[in-house]
């Protein structure tokens, strides 16, 4: 029998590349919630849904913090294999600005999705919760060895949340909303925590389409502190295929309550810079940085140990990194200028 999934947030940016993979991929049948909220792009996730036949998607402009009565019935009148749940408020400045939005989205509609589904769909084979390598706190930086020296390079799932900005928390929060549920209720769970991600489908406020955009325009950029900042990078693409290999293996390599980090390559910001301006041939020199405004209380580096899942799944090979890093790279460069809007393709 063809399984349905319900994917959260799948015209927003690493949603839409699962969505695509599901649709492509798989013989699934796919709800879809999202808000549509200014960070989403509906017009991709309509056309990846073009041509698909109507009973094999349902989809409902809905904030999980408040799920209508009509939708509700919708949903009970549908059995759920898996869950996966990619909706958040994800910017760090936005909340460092404004953390509400983060409370509700992420806190207050992971706990009201789950109290649904737990309720509502006894099939319910697992619910995958998308969280964060941020969960963790900072890790250490060499470039910042003074103010970092007691803090791990890279963190283990075992290892403590400590996490600074209202994201997240916001994160931590909704894990532990899930895992609650787990251990009371028995609600089947798989929670993954995964490092920055980079891809075509990206909103211009995120890091690379921003410096891209930027670079072309001939406008400042700005660089908080050094640009020595760490961060991992795993493109969208890697990270849907290791959702879809731990579904692969649930029941088995895979049990309900298991944690995993999906990782990526480790780059300094000025590092990922001085990459994206080489597969642009511009030197440095020709760009203008703003350096007068660091984030409030800025991560000095993010690090995660991902062999659990790379054990599973394979790791993520250098020249697959390298190649999807520099297709992206290109695809900002090809289209951000153009007097169309983005097709994303």
């Amino acid at each position: 029998m063809t399984k349905t999934i319900l994917i959260t947030g799948a015209a927003g940016f690493i949603g839409s590349e699962f969505l695509r993979q599901t649709l492509e991929d798989t013989d699934y049948n796919v709800i879809i919630l999202d808000c549509l909220s200014y960070a989403s792009n509906e017009e991709y996730m309509w056309r990846l849904l073009k041509g698909v036949p109507k009973e094999r998607y349902d989809f409902s402009q809905q904030r999980l913090e408040n799920l209508s009565p009509y939708w509700v019935k919708r949903l009970n009148l549908r059995s759920i294999d898996y869950v996966y749940h990619f909706a958040a408020e994800s910017h760090v400045d936005n909340s460092n600005t404004n953390g509400k939005p983060f409370i509700d989205s992420n806190i207050l509609g992971t706990y009201s999705l789950v109290e649904y589904l737990r309720k509502n769909h006894p099939e319910l084979k697992c619910f995958f919760h998308i969280s964060t390598d941020e969960v963790y706190g900072p890790s250490f930086n060499p470039s910042y060895a003074d103010e970092t020296f007691n803090l791990l390079s890279h963190y283990k799932e075992s290892d403590r949340l400590a996490p600074t900005s209202y994201y997240a928390v916001s994160k931590a929060s909704s894990e532990m909303i899930v895992q609650s549920a787990g251990r009371v209720h028995g609600f089947p769970h798989v929670i993954t925590r995964c490092a920055n991600n980079f891809g075509n489908t990206q909103h211009n406020e995120k890091l690379i389409p921003k410096f891209i955009e930027k670079v072309l325009k001939g406008e400042s950029f700005p660089l908080y502190g050094k640009g020595e900042q760490i961060r991992e990078w795993v493109s969208s693409t890697r990270h849907g295929e290791c959702l879809f290999a731990l579904t692969k293996f649930l029941g088995g390599k895979v049990q309900s309550g298991d944690i995993y980090n999906i990782g990526g390559y480790a780059l300094t910001n000025k590092e990922l810079m001085d990459k994206i301006l080489g597969i642009l041939d511009i030197p440095i020199a020709d760009v203008k940085f703003d350096t007068s405004f660091d984030r409030p209380g800025h991560d000095l580096a993010y690090g995660i140990n991902s062999t659990k899942l790379d054990t599973m799944v394979g790791g993520y090979a250098k020249d697959t990194f390298e190649k999807e890093f520099r297709n992206t790279v290109c695809y900002y460069r090809d289209n951000i200028l153009s007097t169309k809007v983005l097709d994303y393709e």
